[in-house]
Protein backbone atom coordinates (compact mmCIF):
# COMPACT_ATOMS: atom_id res chain seq x y z
CA UNK A 1 0.00 0.00 0.00
CA UNK A 2 3.18 2.16 0.06
CA UNK A 3 2.55 2.89 -4.02
CA UNK A 4 -0.23 3.20 -6.64
CA UNK A 5 -3.90 1.74 -6.01
CA UNK A 6 -3.10 0.38 -2.50
CA UNK A 7 -1.87 3.78 -1.63
CA UNK A 8 -4.96 5.83 -2.70
CA UNK A 9 -7.49 3.16 -1.74
CA UNK A 10 -5.77 3.39 2.33
CA UNK A 11 -5.87 6.55 2.48
CA UNK A 12 -9.63 7.32 0.95
CA UNK A 13 -10.79 4.70 3.12
CA UNK A 14 -9.43 6.40 6.03
CA UNK A 15 -10.93 9.12 5.43
CA UNK A 16 -14.54 7.43 4.99
CA UNK A 17 -13.87 5.76 9.17
CA UNK A 18 -12.80 2.89 8.00
CA UNK A 19 -9.63 1.05 10.09
CA UNK A 20 -7.39 0.13 7.58
CA UNK A 21 -4.58 -2.14 8.11
CA UNK A 22 -2.22 -1.54 5.04
CA UNK A 23 0.31 -3.46 3.94
CA UNK A 24 3.77 -2.20 2.82
CA UNK A 25 6.30 -3.31 1.47
CA UNK A 26 8.68 -0.09 2.51
CA UNK A 27 6.41 1.63 5.64
CA UNK A 28 9.34 3.58 5.97
CA UNK A 29 9.26 5.31 2.67
CA UNK A 30 7.29 6.37 -0.69
CA UNK A 31 3.54 6.43 0.80
CA UNK A 32 4.47 4.74 3.42
CA UNK A 33 5.34 7.19 6.27
CA UNK A 34 2.10 9.27 4.79
CA UNK A 35 -0.23 6.55 5.90
CA UNK A 36 1.34 6.11 9.30
CA UNK A 37 0.47 9.47 9.85
CA UNK A 38 -2.93 9.58 9.10
CA UNK A 39 -5.47 8.18 11.48
CA UNK A 40 -6.88 4.56 11.65
CA UNK A 41 -4.31 3.56 9.44
CA UNK A 42 -2.29 0.84 10.91
CA UNK A 43 0.95 0.86 8.19
CA UNK A 44 2.41 -2.89 8.17
CA UNK A 45 5.64 -4.20 6.93
CA UNK A 46 4.86 -7.36 4.10
CA UNK A 47 6.31 -9.05 1.45
CA UNK A 48 3.82 -11.03 -0.13
CA UNK A 49 6.49 -13.62 -1.21
CA UNK A 50 6.92 -14.01 2.54
CA UNK A 51 4.78 -16.44 4.64
CA UNK A 52 6.00 -15.03 7.94
CA UNK A 53 5.63 -11.25 6.92
CA UNK A 54 1.98 -12.52 6.10
CA UNK A 55 1.77 -14.08 9.89
CA UNK A 56 3.05 -11.33 11.66
CA UNK A 57 0.34 -9.22 9.68
CA UNK A 58 -2.30 -11.91 10.74
CA UNK A 59 -1.34 -12.27 13.98
CA UNK A 60 -1.43 -8.10 14.86
CA UNK A 61 -4.53 -7.85 13.04
CA UNK A 62 -6.31 -10.15 15.47
CA UNK A 63 -5.03 -8.73 18.32
CA UNK A 64 -5.92 -5.03 17.04
CA UNK A 65 -9.16 -6.33 15.91
CA UNK A 66 -10.77 -5.36 19.20
CA UNK A 67 -15.03 -6.17 19.10
CA UNK A 68 -15.03 -5.57 15.74
CA UNK A 69 -14.83 -8.57 12.07
CA UNK A 70 -12.29 -8.03 9.77
CA UNK A 71 -14.73 -7.32 6.54
CA UNK A 72 -12.39 -7.34 3.43
CA UNK A 73 -8.92 -7.77 1.94
CA UNK A 74 -7.76 -6.13 -0.98
CA UNK A 75 -5.27 -8.20 -2.55
CA UNK A 76 -3.19 -5.35 -4.61
CA UNK A 77 0.49 -6.05 -4.69
CA UNK A 78 2.14 -6.33 -8.31
CA UNK A 79 5.24 -6.13 -9.96
CA UNK A 80 5.61 -6.37 -13.96
CA UNK A 81 9.18 -7.74 -15.32
CA UNK A 82 8.06 -7.63 -18.82
CA UNK A 83 10.14 -8.31 -22.20
CA UNK A 84 9.14 -11.00 -24.67
CA UNK A 85 9.50 -14.35 -22.68
CA UNK A 86 12.50 -15.96 -24.56
CA UNK A 87 14.42 -12.33 -23.67
CA UNK A 88 12.96 -12.35 -19.95
CA UNK A 89 15.22 -14.54 -17.18
CA UNK A 90 13.50 -17.44 -15.80
CA UNK A 91 14.36 -15.89 -12.69
CA UNK A 92 12.43 -12.36 -13.68
CA UNK A 93 9.00 -14.99 -14.45
CA UNK A 94 9.19 -16.56 -11.30
CA UNK A 95 9.01 -13.39 -9.46
CA UNK A 96 6.14 -11.92 -11.59
CA UNK A 97 4.04 -15.40 -10.54
CA UNK A 98 5.81 -15.55 -7.05
CA UNK A 99 4.16 -11.81 -6.35
CA UNK A 100 1.28 -11.27 -8.09
CA UNK A 101 -0.26 -14.87 -8.44
CA UNK A 102 1.22 -17.13 -5.01
CA UNK A 103 0.73 -13.72 -3.21
CA UNK A 104 -2.66 -13.29 -3.93
CA UNK A 105 -3.57 -16.92 -2.85
CA UNK A 106 -1.00 -16.66 -0.07
CA UNK A 107 -2.72 -13.85 1.65
CA UNK A 108 -6.21 -15.36 0.77
CA UNK A 109 -5.73 -18.27 2.69
CA UNK A 110 -3.91 -16.76 5.41
CA UNK A 111 -6.78 -14.32 6.16
CA UNK A 112 -9.64 -16.85 4.77
CA UNK A 113 -10.88 -17.40 8.49
CA UNK A 114 -11.39 -14.11 9.59
CA UNK A 115 -13.51 -13.73 6.46
CA UNK A 116 -15.48 -16.61 6.89
CA UNK A 117 -16.24 -15.31 10.15
CA UNK A 118 -17.32 -11.87 9.13
CA UNK A 119 -19.21 -13.03 6.06
CA UNK A 120 -17.02 -10.55 4.82
CA UNK A 121 -15.15 -9.66 1.07
CA UNK A 122 -12.23 -10.63 -1.01
CA UNK A 123 -11.13 -8.46 -3.44
CA UNK A 124 -8.47 -8.87 -6.16
CA UNK A 125 -6.70 -6.55 -7.87
CA UNK A 126 -6.24 -8.51 -11.65
CA UNK A 127 -5.72 -6.06 -14.58
CA UNK A 128 -7.35 -5.65 -18.17
CA UNK A 129 -3.96 -7.80 -19.17
CA UNK A 130 -5.80 -10.80 -17.47
CA UNK A 131 -8.19 -11.10 -20.37
CA UNK A 132 -6.23 -9.49 -23.06
CA UNK A 133 -2.51 -10.45 -23.55
CA UNK A 134 -0.12 -8.63 -25.69
CA UNK A 135 3.43 -9.66 -26.76
CA UNK A 136 6.55 -8.26 -24.18
CA UNK A 137 3.58 -8.81 -21.01
CA UNK A 138 3.28 -12.08 -21.28
CA UNK A 139 4.33 -13.00 -17.46
CA UNK A 140 2.60 -10.42 -16.39
CA UNK A 141 -1.02 -11.37 -18.56
CA UNK A 142 -0.54 -14.94 -17.09
CA UNK A 143 -0.06 -13.95 -13.85
CA UNK A 144 -3.32 -11.44 -13.90
CA UNK A 145 -5.37 -14.46 -15.92
CA UNK A 146 -4.72 -16.76 -13.17
CA UNK A 147 -5.91 -14.66 -9.95
CA UNK A 148 -8.98 -14.01 -12.60
CA UNK A 149 -9.49 -18.04 -12.53
CA UNK A 150 -8.64 -18.19 -9.26
CA UNK A 151 -11.01 -15.55 -8.07
CA UNK A 152 -13.90 -17.08 -9.95
CA UNK A 153 -12.89 -20.73 -8.74
CA UNK A 154 -12.76 -19.27 -4.91
CA UNK A 155 -15.94 -17.03 -5.25
CA UNK A 156 -18.03 -20.43 -6.31
CA UNK A 157 -16.33 -22.19 -2.85
CA UNK A 158 -16.70 -19.60 -0.51
CA UNK A 159 -21.14 -18.98 -1.76
CA UNK A 160 -21.55 -21.36 1.15
CA UNK A 161 -20.07 -19.06 3.88
CA UNK A 162 -21.55 -15.56 2.56
CA UNK A 163 -18.22 -14.35 1.75
CA UNK A 164 -17.95 -12.51 -1.56
CA UNK A 165 -15.14 -12.69 -3.88
CA UNK A 166 -14.16 -10.00 -6.64
CA UNK A 167 -11.95 -8.69 -9.53
CA UNK A 168 -10.81 -5.44 -9.94
CA UNK A 169 -9.53 -5.54 -13.74
CA UNK A 170 -8.13 -1.88 -14.73
CA UNK A 171 -7.62 -0.94 -18.26
CA UNK A 172 -3.95 0.68 -18.66
CA UNK A 173 -3.63 3.55 -15.48
CA UNK A 174 -0.30 5.77 -15.10
CA UNK A 175 1.34 4.57 -11.84
CA UNK A 176 5.14 3.89 -10.92
CA UNK A 177 4.36 0.28 -12.25
CA UNK A 178 3.14 1.15 -15.72
CA UNK A 179 5.40 4.71 -15.91
CA UNK A 180 6.37 4.33 -20.25
CA UNK A 181 9.72 5.26 -18.94
CA UNK A 182 10.27 2.96 -16.67
CA UNK A 183 8.87 0.22 -18.60
CA UNK A 184 11.37 0.90 -21.32
CA UNK A 185 14.68 0.90 -19.14
CA UNK A 186 12.88 -2.79 -17.97
CA UNK A 187 13.28 -4.03 -21.53
CA UNK A 188 16.33 -2.49 -22.21
CA UNK A 189 18.17 -4.11 -19.26
CA UNK A 190 16.59 -7.60 -19.70
CA UNK A 191 18.06 -7.14 -23.26
CA UNK A 192 21.32 -6.67 -21.92
CA UNK A 193 20.97 -9.44 -19.55
CA UNK A 194 20.33 -11.90 -22.25
CA UNK A 195 22.01 -14.74 -23.67
CA UNK A 196 24.37 -14.23 -26.55
CA UNK A 197 22.12 -16.42 -28.58
CA UNK A 198 18.94 -15.00 -28.08
CA UNK A 199 20.85 -11.47 -28.81
CA UNK A 200 21.93 -12.88 -32.12
CA UNK A 201 18.38 -14.34 -33.10
CA UNK A 202 16.54 -11.48 -32.78
CA UNK A 203 19.48 -7.97 -33.23
CA UNK A 204 19.89 -4.67 -31.01
CA UNK A 205 17.76 -3.21 -34.13
CA UNK A 206 14.60 -5.67 -32.93
CA UNK A 207 15.32 -4.84 -29.34
CA UNK A 208 15.65 -0.73 -30.01
CA UNK A 209 12.43 -1.14 -31.51
CA UNK A 210 10.75 -3.36 -28.39
CA UNK A 211 11.59 -0.75 -26.24
CA UNK A 212 10.30 2.23 -28.25
CA UNK A 213 7.56 0.57 -29.20
CA UNK A 214 6.68 -0.37 -25.50
CA UNK A 215 7.10 3.11 -24.19
CA UNK A 216 5.15 4.96 -26.88
CA UNK A 217 2.49 2.04 -26.51
CA UNK A 218 2.52 3.35 -22.79
CA UNK A 219 2.43 6.75 -23.07
CA UNK A 220 -0.70 6.50 -26.10
CA UNK A 221 -3.21 4.85 -24.13
CA UNK A 222 -2.52 5.57 -20.16
CA UNK A 223 -5.32 6.80 -18.04
CA UNK A 224 -3.46 9.60 -15.44
CA UNK A 225 -6.81 9.28 -13.66
CA UNK A 226 -6.59 6.79 -11.13
CA UNK A 227 -9.82 8.03 -9.57
CA UNK A 228 -11.64 5.86 -11.50
CA UNK A 229 -9.95 2.45 -10.17
CA UNK A 230 -9.91 4.19 -6.75
CA UNK A 231 -13.79 4.55 -6.80
CA UNK A 232 -14.12 0.71 -8.04
CA UNK A 233 -12.06 -0.21 -5.12
CA UNK A 234 -14.48 1.50 -2.58
CA UNK A 235 -17.35 0.59 -4.14
CA UNK A 236 -16.29 -3.62 -3.87
CA UNK A 237 -15.85 -2.68 0.11
CA UNK A 238 -18.86 -0.86 0.43
CA UNK A 239 -21.73 -2.40 -1.72
CA UNK A 240 -24.18 -4.23 -0.30
CA UNK A 241 -23.81 -7.01 -3.47
CA UNK A 242 -20.95 -5.79 -5.74
CA UNK A 243 -20.38 -7.20 -9.15
CA UNK A 244 -17.93 -10.13 -9.92
CA UNK A 245 -15.87 -8.31 -11.88
CA UNK A 246 -14.98 -4.13 -12.15
CA UNK A 247 -13.72 -2.78 -15.10
CA UNK A 248 -12.92 0.98 -14.54
CA UNK A 249 -11.79 2.60 -17.49
CA UNK A 250 -13.22 0.64 -20.36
Amino acid sequence: CDTGFGFSIAKRLSKKGFQVFAGCLSPSKNGGLELKSMPNVHCLQMDVSREQDINFVLNYIERNLGENELWAIINNAGISKGSEVEITSMQKIEEVIDVNLLGTIRVTKAFLPLLRKSKGRIINVASAAGRLTMPGFVPYSTSKQAIIAFSDGLRLEMQKFGVSVVTIEPWMFRTRLSDPAAVSRYVEKQWIKGSDSVKTAYSGAYAAKLKNHTKGLFASVMDSNIDKVINAMEDSVTSECPPYHYRPGR
